[in-house]
């Protein structure tokens, strides 16, 4: 709302959950506005703990000598971690003309794995990961979407220095 106040048009897309333990809906699809600013929500599917769970361990647990797991695991796990919105990248796609620029929050959740490649080729894109040092930053599939934005916001110094470390991501990085 803070932008707002600054003259800014700001609208977010999020999903229908309120909870990350099941991503279970429990708003209601549509678009409303709060505090000046236009949210969009989209319906997701309820992740299955009981499939997720094992897999997860499985993903945490010892990978192979390199420090690396497997593509097929990796994909699995980020097919899973939810919130699986319906239809984000063509949302994404079909309003992309409608912003200056789109910013994704949280490196392990779908909305980020899936929307923003699908977006940053129309949109300069904004991530910021909020990464820290653990099992999900070592999945393979969730490396390229350190590339995809044209600009990195980190937190803190911290965060940066892991990132920027591990990943050298072409973006314009800013604490």
């Amino acid at each position: 709302s803070r932008l707002v106040e600054r003259g800014h048009h700001v609208e977010v897309l999020t999903g229908c959950a309120a909870s990350y333990v099941d991503w279970a809906d429990v708003f209601i699809p549509r678009s409303d506005l709060d505090n000046g600013v236009l949210v969009h929500r989209l319906p997701g599917n309820r992740r299955d703990n009981s499939l997720f769970g094992p897999l997860h361990d499985r993903a945490a647990g010892p990978s192979s000598g390199s420090g690396r797991r497997s593509l097929a695991l990796a994909t699995a796990w980020a097919n899973m971690i939810g919130p699986n919105l319906h239809g984000l990248e063509t949302w994404l796609r079909r309003h992309h003309s409608d912003f200056d620029a789109v910013v994704f929050s949280g490196y392990m959740y779908s909305p980020s794995i899936f929307g923003l490649p699908a977006i940053a080729p129309f949109v300069p894109t904004v991530f910021q990961s909020v990464a820290h040092g653990e099992m999900p930053l070592r999945l393979p599939v969730l490396h390229p979407l350190f590339d995809h934005a044209a600009g990195l916001n980190f937190l803190t110094p911290e965060e940066a220095d892991l990132v920027c470390t591990r990943f050298s991501p072409s973006g314009v990085c800013r604490v």
